[in-house]
């Protein structure tokens, strides 16, 4: 079962890394995604991101899709230059959040855990409350610290968010079967099978303990 539950790792960061281009369309001010910068403030310092931030228009959404095409080319410098300048352009604590978010991607694409585990702990928390995947991340950075219930607690905020995703169910499951503690791994399944009764991966699981 421990080597089945061990999905936490590169399988887990790629997904997490896809997120990018969904996270691109939320909206930075009141009426669309894009914004005015002042004069000069809005410079990338990577020169991919050169010719997307003009000095009278930045667009926030094009900085994070491109900070998307450049992390799955693992060219991190120019992504995390993309998203400094998108976190300038940032007018609300739901797009500043995800630009965070995405910054701690960032981090653990490089392998620092602790670090992204840092960077996504400054996300505002208002654009972090109903967030289901930011806190399932911060779950697994949490998880790889060996903060194990501190791990369970943000997994359990995300299966309040979005009860009928596998993954998380997956996780709290890995989560106490670290602690040793079987029968809650048993009862996070049972759970996952009421919420995903369509869902062959719990009852595979429930069956496995």
């Amino acid at each position: 079962p421990n080597e089945h539950f061990s999905r936490i790792g590169m399988v887990k960061l790629v997904l997490l890394s896809l997120l990018f281009i969904i996270l691109a369309g939320v909206p930075n001010e009141v009426g669309g995604g894009k914004v005015k910068s002042k004069k000069g403030k809005a410079k990338a310092s990577g020169s991919a991101c050169q010719g997307l931030v003009q000095a009278e228009l930045g667009s926030y959404d094009r900085l994070l899709q491109r900070a998307a095409e450049l992390s799955q080319t693992r060219e991190l410098d120019a992504a995390q230059a993309c998203l400094d300048t998108a976190l300038d352009l940032s007018t609300n604590a739901h797009a500043k959040a995800h630009v965070i978010f995405n910054l701690a991607v960032i981090a653990r694409q490089r392998g620092d855990v602790e670090g992204a585990k840092k960077i996504l702990l400054q996300a505002p928390k208002e654009g972090m409350r109903g967030w289901a995947q930011a806190n399932m991340f911060l779950g697994i950075l949490q998880m790889e610290s060996g903060e194990s219930r501190e791990a369970l607690a943000s997994l359990s905020r995300a299966k309040s968010l979005s009860p009928e995703d596998p993954a998380i169910y997956r996780d709290m499951a890995q989560g106490y079967y670290n602690l040793g503690e079987a029968p809650m791994a048993v009862h996070v399944w049972k759970e996952g099978v009421v919420n995903m009764p369509s869902n062959s991966e719990g009852f595979f699981n429930l069956g496995l303990l």
